[in-house]
């Protein structure tokens, strides 16, 4: 297996650093809620507890369920824009 590196897909500290003040993208944090707020230790040692600023948090758990979900919506076509507009809402 030969590797590809795509350079426009990979963001560096400095660029995270410039885009809490620019906003110009969106930092997705897939940690626990609790982690991200800062509420429990990290289990990394050296690693600050808490958040970038501006960042979102959608724990990798969570999406995981929300994934299986839309997979068993999927099918059954009738529901699935009614549960998806419900799950928005929410």
């Amino acid at each position: 297996y030969i590797a590809n590196e795509k350079g426009n897909l990979v963001i560096n500290l400095d660029q995270v650093k410039k885009n809490i003040l620019s906003k110009s993208f969106n930092v997705i944090d897939a940690r626990s809620l609790e982690r991200f707020e800062g509420k429990i230790s990290e289990p990394r040692k050296g690693l600050r507890s808490g958040h970038i600023q501006n960042s979102f948090c959608l724990p990798f758990k969570e999406l995981i369920n929300f994934l299986h979900i839309i997979k068993i919506l999927i099918k059954n076509p009738p529901n699935l824009k009614k549960t998806l507009c419900l799950l928005i809402i929410e």
